[in-house]
């Protein structure tokens, strides 16, 4: 049952991020009601809760019958089946003594990737408002809670960060777009040298997967455009959830 509730925590928590999303897309302030993005008419708090609401409201506008995105209830129960994976590992990991201040680490990082993943599957951008602050914040929990030393994040950044701004100046940021950049920094002050090394394999492996599968499948073709930063995202969220001598473990294997 007590993942039930880490499930419930991260489906709330997931409502908050659509809102964030959608309406830092729109330029729309968090502040104000909940309406219908076509008629404008406000909803009633009932139809605004996740996933039981969009159901409830049958996925339509009771007043315009506009169709509502599905993206809503699915970036709901992602977070909600992420929180829940991210509490099994710590509680797996034997993290009893300090379970909260690690799980507010671990669910701060979790929406970060969450936001960074849609933003980009949608709109094929990082936001520069949301990546500085983003940078901030993983730098001072690490730093509270002690997971990750100062060095290492330092590193971490620097080398992940680096990679990626190389490749943005040889190709004129052909390759890859400067959100990338600001990605690689997260990484490496999120997870620290090793494990974003980790999570930097992970995430061109995973790619390479989702890239092969989508060329043969014709849903997209060489010169389509793929926003690398969900793969990133993906790969980071693995790096935090497998744990440091996993990680450790697979560097050691590979070099």
């Amino acid at each position: 049952m007590i993942y039930v509730a880490f499930f419930v925590l991260g489906v709330f928590s997931g409502g908050f991020l659509s809102l964030f999303i959608f309406r830092a897309h729109r330029h729309v302030p968090l502040t104000g009601n909940l309406a219908c993005a076509v008629c404008e008419v406000p909803k009633k708090p009932h139809d605004v809760l996740p996933i039981i609401g969009h159901l409830s409201l049958k996925k339509r506008c009771k007043h315009c019958k506009s169709a509502f995105t599905w993206q809503y209830p699915l970036i709901e129960i992602a977070t909600g089946i992420l929180f829940a994976l991210g509490a099994y590992a710590l509680i797996s990991a034997g993290e009893f003594a300090s379970f909260w201040p690690e799980f507010l680490r671990l669910a701060s990082f979790i929406l970060i990737l969450v936001i960074i993943f849609v933003y980009d599957a949608r709109y094929s951008y990082i936001l520069d408002e949301f990546s500085i602050p983003a940078m901030i914040l993983v730098v001072l929990l690490n730093l509270l809670v002690g997971t990750v030393t100062p060095l290492s994040m330092l590193f971490g950044a620097l080398v992940l960060g680096g990679f990626f701004a190389i490749q943005y100046i040889i190709s004129s940021g052909e390759w890859i777009g400067d959100g990338d950049i600001r990605m690689g920094i997260i990484m490496g002050l999120m997870l620290g040298f090793h494990a974003g090394l980790f999570a930097l394999l992970a995430s061109y492996l995973i790619g390479a997967i989702v890239a092969s599968l989508l060329l043969i499948g014709k849903q997209k073709d060489l010169h389509s455009h793929i926003p690398f930063g969900t793969f990133l995202s993906v790969g980071t969220f693995l790096g935090l959830l497998v744990g440091t001598e996993a990680v450790e473990w697979f560097i050691l294997v590979l070099l």
